[in-house]
């Protein structure tokens, strides 16, 4: 949304001057990369795209600290809230690094993928360049957390509340799935 607003060269005429003087004179970009940008939306802060990615594309690596269950209660509210689960026994907590801007759609164009021991953000649909990048947070909600928010994505199939994977309608699980949008350890 930053972007969008008056004319600018195409991207392939910034140079490191372009971005220096954007971030000197943008109110509303909080943290730029390569790929993507955190800016207001319409739920606060939120990452957006910084070029087109297509269907299946990598957009980053999902960075932060991990910890234990156990550990959870050491954590504040806002660090827990915003975890990624990891594996069965382990979230990561993205504070300060891009993970920490996804917001939640009920219609998401992303989805966090497992490999390896990393996690990594990909597109399940096309997201234009300025787009905001969204997940469903349910996707990344196993069955034995204990966590649930009412939901805010104003999409027009908004489920109105967002919770564990398994309390998914059938369909969008298996669709999920399809897409490879939920770790195993989720499912």
């Amino acid at each position: 949304k930053a972007f969008s607003e008056g004319k600018r060269k195409s991207r392939k005429h910034w140079g490191s001057g372009f971005r220096k003087a954007f971030l000197i004179y943008s109110s509303n970009l909080y943290l730029m990369g390569d790929k993507v940008y955190v800016s207001e939306s319409s739920l606060g802060k939120g990452l957006f795209a910084l070029r087109t990615f297509q269907k299946g594309g990598k957009i980053l690596d999902i960075k932060g600290s991990m910890f234990k269950i156990e550990e959870e209660k050491i954590f504040n509210k806002k660090i827990i809230a915003n975890s990624i689960r990891y594996d069965k026994k382990r979230y990561l907590s993205p504070e300060n690094e891009f993970g920490d801007f996804l917001n939640h759609s009920c219609n998401p164009n992303a989805a966090v993928r497992k490999i390896g021991s990393k996690l990594f953000l990909f597109a399940i649909r096309k997201i234009l360049e300025n787009s905001e990048i969204t997940i469903d947070y349910s996707t990344i909600i196993a069955k034995d957390d204990n966590w649930k928010m009412k939901c805010k994505c104003g999409e027009e199939k908004c489920r109105r509340v967002i919770a564990k994977f398994k309390n998914l309608p059938s369909k969008l699980k298996k669709e999920y799935i399809s897409q490879n949008a939920v770790p195993l350890y989720i499912r």
